[in-house]
């Protein structure tokens, strides 16, 4: 299990709070993103078009090999 190292400090001081990020990266779905993040985005006033962008480029930009193994290339 790959842990955010800030999530470790905060453990370690008997904090806890959920990696939104990490969840959302492995969700591997922008409409399911959305449709989860759609209360904070309005909230914010934020320009849906631009966070499905966000989301592409930030998030799903970055994966550099599938989270699932079974699909990671022969070595």
């Amino acid at each position: 299990e790959i842990v955010n190292y800030m999530e470790l400090i905060g453990e370690s001081m008997g904090l806890s709070r959920p990696d939104l990020f990490k969840r959302m990266k492995l969700m591997q779905d922008a409409d399911a993103i959305m449709a989860e993040a759609a209360d904070l985005i309005e909230t914010h006033g934020l320009d849906p078009e631009e966070v499905r962008d966000v989301i592409l480029s930030d998030i799903f930009g970055e994966r550099k090999l599938p989270t699932d193994r079974a699909l990671h290339p022969a070595e």
